[in-house]
This record gives C-alpha cells, structure tokens and sequence, in this order.
C-alpha cells in the first residue's frame, strides 16, 4: 500500500467526517475485496496493527469485529472439518449459491454496514445458535471432532450460514474501514444515473415539452441530472448551475445538456459489463460459426488443472458461438496465466486482463463458493471488470455495498454468465477475430 500522502490532514478527523478531502485522497491506494470474501483472524489483527496505514484511529469496536471475525471463522471452519470425510454430494456447503438467489444487495435496496450493525447482527446470529456449539465458537480451545450430543449437522448448518454472513462483514469493515474516507461516494455511487437510466423515456417526453412543463418539474430533472455528474468525474454544484440556466430555454437548448451528463455517464456505466481490456497473448482460430479463444497456463498441477478447465469452461463458454481454450504449458510466452495458491489470501487477480490470478489454499476445492470465485477470477483475465459499487456515506456513517445487476457472475457470486457476456467477449477480442477469419 501506498504512503499515505496525506495522513497529516486526518489526524483530527473523527468517523463522523465528510467525503470534503475526497480530491487530496486519490493518491492513496485502497484495498479491494472481491464480493462475499473474508480474511483470517490473524490479518484482522495485522490490520489493526498497522497504525500508519489508518485515516482514522483504531476504536474499541474494533476490537470487538476482530474477535467476531475470531469466532466466525471458527464456526466456518468447523463445518468444513466436520465434514471431511463425507461424500461431497451429501456435504452441508456454509455457502450457497441458491441462498444468495433474490438477496443480493441491489441500487434499490443495497447493504449497510459499520461496527454497530455488525456487532448488531453477531449478536442476532449468536442468539441463534444452540449454546454447546456457541461455547464451541467462544473458546480458545481446539475445534472438536464431532458435534455436540443432540446436534445434527443439517441443525448446525444453518446458524453457520448466518455466522458467517457476518464473517464476510465483518472481514470487509476491518480491511476497509481504515481508510474509509478514501471509498469516494460521489465517484463510486451509480445510482443518480440509474434513476435516470430506468426513467429515461419519461424524462425524454418531459424534455420535448420543456416550455410547457411547470418550474418545479424542471428543477427536479435538473438536480436528478446533475447528482449523476459525480460519476463522469464532473462537480455536481457545477452542473446544477449549468443546468438552471436551461429553466427558461428551449426544449433543444435543455436537451442537448441533459444528454452531455446522460450519454457520458450511459458509456461508463455500460463499460462496467464488457471486456474492457482483452487479455494479451490469446491464440484465436475460427471454425465455421464457432471461434475459439486459447488460454495458456503455467504449470498448472493436472488435477487442480483439470479442475480450474470444468468451472471456467462451464461459465465461460457459448458453443457454436464462442468457447474458451484452456492450456497448461511448461514454458513461459506472452500472456501465460498463473495461478498462485497463497494461505489466507483474498482471492483476486493483478488487474482487469491481468496474468495472475491470487487463491485461497484454506477453501476447498469442493466448496461451491471456490468454484464460482474461480470462475468470476477467471472473467477478470479474460478482460471484465467488478459490476459493484462499494463506498463510505458519511451521512449513513456506514459503507453502502450494491451490485449493478444481480443475475451478472461478475457482479454478483450468485449471477451468472449472461448471452451479453457472449457478445461482449467477441467484441473485446474483435482485433484478434477478424485477424483469425482472413
């Protein structure tokens, strides 16, 4: 992580500050969390060790996350163990894909957390929870070998699932609370546009007939538009002033501002869902209707090879249209992707289009959730980016957490691969198709 450049001007701040400094924060470099991930006890507590690394100083609460983060992990963990030697077919996952199904967080209706709501929601999970298996999560003592005497492993289940909802919480506000002022609202939050976007028929009817319409209608459009200029990097006061000039014009006049803040914002918003930078080092061949996409990876051991070719080609391929390629290879080329399996690690990949793609040896391969984050990792090689937004609200004194669109793999682990994730990956490796069909 970067030195922060301006940790002098914070030393006074409180949690309770504004987003006033957001253009002295852009230098500094802010962690990044995949949907859903977590981090280890022990990360919780290098976390808070590194005090030069902070915006704003460490609370007792805290401390008190990081000991739920203790107790969360246990009770995941414990479930993995417990069934270890169990047929995966009849394992009981933590995680679930159909669980998330219609309960992702969403523009309408997004996540909200700080210390308070989280310690709010261990509490409520805890309470759930049958007392042995409670004592259990608590002690500093080993992870026993079986469950409490009366206790099922369907009954244990499910106040795990809920724990660890709060674990994935929890973990987020340890690794990005430090530097919450720099999760800009303004450049960060796309809802001001999607208001607009759901509403844009209306809108355009309210334009064509701009010198009839009452002030009072014109001035909401005229606000609703300028709050989405934050996110084409434009000053919201600025365009709110620009925009009020228009009350009295004409409908050409006001129509032709609008669609500069709308059109601008419209290309942003749709860059989040398209292979923005092509992943360098593919070989492309075309056969009759179908074009193949060959990826070379580096010294892949066969098994977990073979594993990471079922999940990334059930998600990312459209056969008679578009299928991916995979190759494991002993030597290095342009382009090559690896893999590297670290203990505790946050799954990622170093960049959109990048060669690197970072997991966690503590998850198992049988785990659903492991097999989707490789899937989703895998699209940010091939080229997409993250379709979620994420930022600090001082006015909530909380971060706000959304996906852009729910039924997305790379917005959401519980989407998944989408007929405009056919089109767009022919788009992005345009270039290189039309060179593979001469």
């Amino acid at each position: 992580m970067k030195k922060l450049k301006f940790l002098s001007l914070f030393l006074a701040l409180t949690t309770t500050a504004s987003f006033s400094y957001a253009d002295e924060l852009e230098d500094i470099t802010v962690p990044h969390m995949e949907p859903e991930a977590v981090i280890t006890y022990e990360e919780a507590l290098n976390i808070l060790n590194r005090k030069d690394d902070r915006l704003v100083p460490i609370t007792p609460e805290d401390i008190q996350i990081a000991e739920i983060i203790r107790i969360t992990s246990k009770a995941v963990l414990w479930a993995d163990q417990l069934q270890a030697n169990v047929p995966e077919a009849e394992r009981h996952q933590v995680w679930r894909r159909i669980d998330r199904l219609g309960h992702e967080a969403t523009p309408t209706n997004p996540m909200k957390y700080n210390a308070h709501i989280i310690n709010t929601q261990y509490e409520e999970a805890m309470s759930a929870t049958p007392q042995a298996m409670r004592d259990i999560f608590i002690s500093n003592d080993p992870l026993p070998p079986a469950l409490p005497e009366g206790i099922t492993m369907a009954d244990a289940i499910i106040p795990i699932r809920q724990l660890n909802n709060v674990y994935s919480r929890a973990s987020r506000w340890i690794n990005l609370s430090p530097l919450r002022f720099a999760y800009n609202k303004d450049r960060k939050d796309y809802r001001p546009f999607i208001q607009l976007h759901t509403q844009i028929k209306e809108i355009e009817t309210l334009l064509s007939s701009w010198e009839t319409t009452d002030e009072t209608t014109k001035t909401r459009l005229i606000e609703s538009a300028a709050n989405a200029c934050a996110i084409i990097g434009k000053s919201k006061r600025s365009c709110a002033s620009n925009g009020r000039r228009f009350l009295n014009g004409s409908s050409a006049a006001v129509t032709a501002w609008f669609h500069g803040i709308y059109d601008e914002g419209l290309q942003k918003y749709n860059k989040q869902f398209t292979v923005q930078i092509p992943h360098p080092g593919v070989d492309v061949t075309h056969n009759g209707e179908e074009t193949k996409v060959t990826f070379h990876m580096l010294n892949i051991p066969d098994t977990i090879f073979e594993w990471i070719k079922e999940h990334v080609y059930a998600a990312w391929n459209f056969p008679g249209a578009v299928v991916l390629d995979l190759q494991n290879v002993t030597t290095s080329r342009h382009g090559v992707v690896m893999v590297d399996w670290q203990p505790g690690a946050l799954p990622h990949v170093n960049g959109i289009g990048g060669d690197t793609i970072t997991m966690d040896t503590n998850t198992a391969l049988w785990l659903e959730q492991t097999q989707i984050v490789m899937a989703h990792e895998f699209g940010h090689v091939i080229g997409y980016s993250d379709c979620y937004s994420e930022f600090w609200d001082g006015d909530e004194d909380a971060f706000v957490y959304y996906v852009m669109d729910e039924t997305n793999r790379m917005c959401a682990l519980s989407g998944e691969t989408l007929p405009l994730h056919k089109d767009t990956l022919l788009a992005g490796f345009n270039n290189s198709f039309k060179e593979a069909k001469k």
